[in-house]
């Protein structure tokens, strides 16, 4: 069985799942945090209800299928969910695109809860998350995220983490950090 990193903060864990927990997840956040001993009574976003819902059955066409692909390399293929280390509660998600592509490139997205927007848990993960992909991700360059134009606060964690902006996309805006020099 492979071992995965769970990242850790002061205040918030980075806690990739393996593929019985992708499962529980196409369930719901808080089917998987029932599962998992973790606290979410209600897990919603501050954005289109669609974008729940795809990210729910991108667990199979996506996270699920490239694991069963590339077994070795879960941990960078995987989600990860981002648990509030004080109360246990499941605040947020944040995952990769998986391995470097042919330019170096990695991309990453998160999301955090309604309710948890504002207290820095989408900054604080955005860095930890970072700082283990320039540590521990061979091949890396660059580490890239694409926001809606209309989302100030998700390109405000970005560029509080270095990120510049690097054009626009058909999804809004890409942001580009150089990992490794």
């Amino acid at each position: 069985m492979i071992k995965m990193k769970t990242l850790k903060t002061t205040r918030i864990s980075l806690i990739p799942l393996n593929q019985e927990q992708l499962e529980m997840l196409k369930e719901g956040m808080p089917s998987l945090a029932e599962y998992m001993g973790l606290k979410c009574d209600e897990f919603k976003l501050n954005t289109d209800e669609s974008f729940l819902q795809q990210f729910y059955e991108m667990i199979d066409a996506h996270f699920l299928a490239k694991i069963n692909q590339f077994p070795e390399d879960i941990e960078w293929l995987t989600q990860r969910i981002i648990v509030e280390n004080k109360d246990k509660c499941i605040v947020g998600g944040i995952g990769t695109s998986g391995l470097p592509n042919e330019n170096g490139e990695v991309m990453i997205g998160y999301f955090i809860a309604d309710g948890f927007e504002g207290y820095g848990f989408a900054s604080e993960a955005v860095k930890a998350l970072v700082e283990d992909l320039r540590e521990r991700l061979p091949g890396l360059k660059y580490i890239v995220a694409d926001t809606p134009t209309e989302h100030i606060a998700s390109q405000r964690v970005l560029s509080k983490n270095g990120f510049d902006f690097d054009g626009i996309t058909e999804e809004g805006y890409r942001w580009r950090l150089v990992a490794k020099s």
